[in-house]
This record gives structure tokens, C-alpha cells and sequence, in this order.
């Protein structure tokens, strides 16, 4: 399972987005059914920062998204935001 998260950041957000995100790939590679993290800067809108995030399953997702681990770390990261962060959960399409 997959989600795709976004923060729309201020320029101290932008600035501070890298250290935040090793913070938080250190937390979640600790995170059972944790498979892999990245994040990318939106090409056509400079303050957008994705991270992508991909579990073993729905159950591991679920479990991160309603744990607490991530907690201090998004409150930090919604201090440096210029809107409300959003996430879609993503299902790969058989071909």
C-alpha cells in the first residue's frame, strides 16, 4: 500500500524540509511492513514538498497512520506549513 503525502511549506518549511525527512525516514524504517520512503520537490510548484510512502500492506499503513510515532514530527512540520497537509492512499492497477 501506498500513500502519497503533501506539505505546502513557507520558506523556513522549505529550508528545514531535508533534516525533517531523514528524521522522519529514521522513524519509519523502524515501523513494521515499512518497505521504502522518498521525497520529492513539485517541479511546477516550489513550496509543495511528497513524500512517498510505501507499506507491505494496508494493515502496516493504517497502523502508521493512526500510531503516534509521527505525531511530534508532523506538528513540527505544520508549524512551517501554508496549508493543511494531504494524503491519498494509493493501490497499483494490475496490467
Amino acid at each position: 500500500m501506498t500513500s502519497l503525502i503533501t506539505h505546502r511549506l513557507n520558506g523556513e518549511g522549505q529550508a528545514k524540509f531535508s533534516d525533517w525527512f531523514s528524521r522522519l525516514r529514521a522513524i519509519l524504517q523502524l515501523q513494521p511492513g515499512f518497505l521504502s520512503v522518498r521525497a520529492f520537490a513539485d517541479a511546477t510548484e516550489p513550496s509543495a514538498r511528497h513524500v512517498l510512502l510505501e507499506m507491505a500492506n494496508e494493515a502496516a499503513l493504517r497502523a502508521w497512520t493512526s500510531g503516534t510515532a509521527k505525531t511530534p514530527l508532523l506538528r513540527e512540520i505544520e508549524s512551517v506549513a501554508t496549508q493543511p497537509w494531504t494524503a491519498l492512499r494509493l493501490r497499483e492497477v494490475e496490467a
